[in-house]
């Protein structure tokens, strides 16, 4: 096989396995587009920029871009933030996103943060401390062809600001997005025309 097509193909396969599965997860739409936003006291802002309500000893802004979601309803169940994701039964994803705790008047606590997909809880957290922006990756197991992703949060003093939201296919079966089967349409012109260019 020549070089060239080897090329073409390598580039193919990273396009496909690099197809992104939520949309707007670093909300730099400036807004909740592709998201269902549930509960008050909630946007997508600046760092330094208004708040719907109350404010914040410091506001760290966006862990990447220019924008993130500030989450700060409070009691139960206080934010649901939710999209629907196109999954492949039986597949295992990770859900991957960036989370910071500020305070204001110097507290950051009660609350609680929990991350649900296909309505089963992925992981829950309550009276987390206040923090900068943390890490966090978990594993889920899709059901069917498509999983909601939902955050279920309240923060009594303050916001929880989230920011680069992701999901990646991990293992098991999967089913190409549009995008990826658009991506192999394009692969295969390539190809294509690298065998005619070889014929010249």
């Amino acid at each position: 096989m020549k070089l060239s097509k080897l090329m073409a193909m390598s580039v193919l396969a990273a396009s496909v396995a690099s197809a992104a599965i939520v949309s707007n997860g670093g909300f730099e739409l400036g807004n909740f587009s592709s998201w269902t936003l549930a509960g008050g006291c909630a946007n997508v802002k600046v760092g330094g920029a208004p708040f719907i309500c109350g404010s914040l000893d410091s506001d760290v802004g966006p862990h990447t871009g220019t924008y993130a979601a500030y989450l700060g309803s409070t009691g139960n169940p206080g934010n649901r933030l939710s999209q629907t994701l196109a999954t492949s039964a039986g597949a295992t994803y990770a859900v991957d996103f960036w989370l910071a705790v500020p305070t204001l008047s110097g507290l950051a606590t009660p609350n609680f943060f929990t991350v649900l997909a296909g309505g089963n809880t992925v992981n829950s957290a309550t009276n987390l401390p206040a923090a900068g922006y943390t890490h966090y990756t978990f594993n889920f197991v899709a059901a069917g062809a498509s999983t909601v992703l939902q955050f279920n949060t309240s923060n009594n003093p303050a916001y929880f600001i989230l920011d680069d939201v992701s999901v990646n296919f991990v293992s098991g079966p999967s089913v190409p997005e549009p995008a990826s089967v658009a991506l192999l349409g394009v692969g295969g012109a390539v190809l294509i025309a690298l065998k005619r260019l070889r014929r010249r």
